[in-house]
């Protein structure tokens, strides 16, 4: 999350006028507020800031999303056509920065080496993988993102 997005967030919630709203909700409604705001404050808290203002995914979220859809593409389709399935669904995300580009491409190698087959798209995505330095993704990726990005790059190349 933005340094800044982060800041300003937390500081509406918790500059927000709660006598005020508690003057104008139900019971059940200000306690579903707070039980809100509450859990909202902790996941902020939890999210690593960086230097990017560009709107994104965030690491995790896209890593986990990524494996989501494989998972669900194999139930019902050719393990063969999967890697070219998910970077349609993700093009747009690739294009957009890439360290999203990386992630999700480095995502998709896994599955490929996980499922112990030979996939023709794996080579050109790990040739792709390879041939950028991670230390140009330091305004996208945290540092914490960017080691463990590494390592999952470095168990798939083997």
């Amino acid at each position: 999350m933005f340094k800044g997005s982060k800041e300003r967030t937390v500081a509406q919630l918790i500059d927000l006028n709660l006598q005020q709203l508690q003057a104008q909700v139900t019971a059940e409604q200000w306690t579903d507020l707070q039980t809100r705001r509450k859990h909202i404050l902790e996941r902020i808290e939890e999210l690593p800031v960086d230097e990017c203002s560009f709107a994104r995914w965030l690491y995790r979220e896209l890593t986990e999303e990524v494996r989501t859809f494989i998972s669900s593409w194999l139930r019902e389709n050719d393990a063969d056509e999967m890697a070219p399935a998910v970077l349609r669904r993700f093009d747009r995300d690739c294009k957009n920065t890439r360290s999203e580009n990386l992630i999700v491409k480095t995502t998709v190698v896994e599955f490929i080496k996980e499922g112990q087959r030979e996939d023709p798209h794996a080579r050109p995505l790990l040739q792709e993988i390879q041939s950028y330095p991670l230390d140009e993704l330091r305004e996208q990726l945290s540092d914490e993102e960017r080691i463990d990005l590494s390592l999952r790059i470095q168990r798939i190349v083997g």
